[in-house]
């Protein structure tokens, strides 16, 4: 179960904006979160994050991996009569998804 930090964090992540392209706001929230929890924080040119926590034995090394961004879209017009939009998608998805 989730405890009131875990889930204050969720929240914060969910409701930031962070399409393809845009995640800058979202990685701020979690590098913020992660200072704690962190020895090193490494960044590249691409705005990729990485977070090393130092063990203190030899014990084997984990890595947890993940996408910071979400799918967006951006509206490119609007159907005068039904409403229905049309759109395009904001940096690379699936369209199986």
């Amino acid at each position: 179960m989730f405890d009131e930090k875990a889930l204050s964090i969720l929240k914060r992540m969910t409701e930031s904006f962070g399409p393809s392209g845009f995640e800058r706001e979202t990685a701020r929230i979690i590098k913020d979160y992660m200072k704690e929890y962190s020895d090193e924080i490494l960044a590249d040119k691409l705005g990729s994050i990485v977070y090393v926590a130092k063990g203190k034995d030899e014990r084997p090394h984990v890595l947890l991996a993940g996408h910071i961004d979400e799918v967006g879209f951006v509206v490119s017009g609007i159907e005068e009569k039904t409403g229905f939009l049309s759109f395009n998608p904001l940096g690379g998805w699936w369209d199986q998804v």
